[in-house]
């Protein structure tokens, strides 16, 4: 995810904002992604709605997911 700065969005309308660290799987094959918001989070990737990028000149700006 190149360490940018993020804003998630969730399906369940809750927003998150940190840096993106990786994304790691589970023993169960679930995929999340790793965010440092001063502490590290763990987000199931099928939870995210959309994920603008915060960091100027990023490679992308916007993905939205269904």
């Amino acid at each position: 995810m190149y360490g940018y700065r993020l804003k998630l969005i969730l399906k369940n309308n809750q927003i998150i904002e940190g840096k993106a660290v990786e994304i790691v799987s589970s023993p169960e094959k679930q995929e999340y992604l790793v965010i440092d918001n001063d502490s590290r989070q763990h987000i199931e990737l099928i939870q995210l709605a959309k994920m603008e990028v915060l960091t100027p000149n990023a490679k992308f700006s916007e993905v939205v997911f269904q």
